[in-house]
């Protein structure tokens, strides 16, 4: 189970493209707030989906899925950062809260795209990216609200 966390922040390393960040602190647009208040606060992973495709094939050997318990996986939304939360390790990254249903997080240059949607009370996180010209990936995290504050 950690080995695919591990994976999931490995591809988000080396997948995603780097975009230089003006501005520390950018404004957040009337969109981000709604999402921002949507979002701040502590959320319980309950699964997690990689899907990763050869040449639009899907790569059963390269792709997984793992279940959590509560509380085993956390990550929890500021209005300035994102923390992931597990096994007693934690790693914090910068978020931009960029509209309804978007926010890129990261640190320095280096940023990552997700879109959400909430459905019956959880929430659906999901990021694609390119690995190369013939992979690409799609990881989809499903939360829930923490019952621990």
């Amino acid at each position: 189970m950690r080995p695919l966390i591990l994976l999931f922040f490995l591809l988000q390393a080396f997948a995603f493209n780097s975009c230089k960040k003006d501005d520390p602190t950018p404004p957040v647009p009337d969109t981000g707030k709604e999402l921002q208040a949507k979002l701040l606060g502590k959320w319980s992973v309950e699964n997690v989906d990689i899907k990763q495709y050869e040449n639009d094939k899907l790569d059963e050997d390269a792709s997984g899925s793992a279940e959590f318990e509560e509380e085993e996986f956390v990550i929890t939304f500021y209005e300035d950062r994102l923390v992931f939360t597990s096994d007693g390790e934690s790693d914090t990254y910068e978020i931009s809260y960029d509209s309804i249903n978007s926010f890129r997080y990261g640190l320095g240059t280096g940023l990552y795209e997700a879109e959400v949607e909430f459905e019956d009370g959880k929430l659906i996180w999901k990021e694609k990216a390119s690995i190369s010209s013939t992979q690409r990936i799609e990881v989809t995290i499903t939360l829930h609200k923490s019952k621990s504050t």
